[in-house]
């Protein structure tokens, strides 16, 4: 079922190697391109651009999300989280700069 080196037919060159390694730094780097566009989109649906009325605090705001995003409600927590982090991490920041 994986990879192993027995299921590849036993020890790989090093140019089976490095390709392995550039496809998955590929698909890695496509996955996190998703991941970015998914949590703008979310921003998006968090704070509307024109109502100036985000759905914080509205109930189902994250299982509606996720329906228009076409994700699960779970990856909509974690990336809200997520977000909302950055958004504490950058006022912070802000915070100390002024200060200084």
């Amino acid at each position: 079922m994986g990879n192993s080196q027995e299921e590849l037919g036993g020890v790989m060159t090093w140019d089976e190697v490095c390709r392995r390694a550039a496809g998955r730094r590929h698909y890695n780097s496509w996955r996190q391109a998703l991941v970015v566009q998914r949590r703008f989109r979310l921003v998006q649906f968090m704070y509307p651009p024109c109502t100036g009325k985000g759905v914080l605090g509205n109930y189902g705001w994250q299982s509606a999300a996720a329906r228009a995003l076409g994700v699960s409600r779970a990856t909509i927590c974690r990336d809200a989280a997520q977000l909302e982090a950055e958004l504490r991490e950058s006022r912070q920041r802000r915070g100390r700069q002024r200060g200084s």
